[in-house]
């Protein structure tokens, strides 16, 4: 572990409107910020507004076709 201060939670549940059961106000209010890989753009906007509804800082890592993708998202201010 990089920083044993820091509490990682790895999550492999698919992120969309049809999990919001388990991905809940709960669980986003609970966030202090969201590390993310995911596999498709479709979840990858959709963690985006949930963290700009939530204002949580979301740095997104991952692949977009053959290209190495990242971006970092601070609510209201990026």
């Amino acid at each position: 572990m990089m920083n044993p201060e820091v509490n990682y939670i790895a999550q492999s549940k698919k992120v969309a409107p049809d999990t919001e059961d388990f991905y809940n106000e709960d669980f986003w209010n609970s966030l202090s910020i969201v590390i993310g890989a995911v596999d498709n753009i479709l979840a990858r906007k959709y963690i985006d507004y949930k963290c700009v509804w939530h204002r949580k800082p979301y740095l997104e890592s991952g692949t977009l076709g053959a290209k190495c993708h990242s971006s970092v998202i601070l609510p209201h201010m990026t």
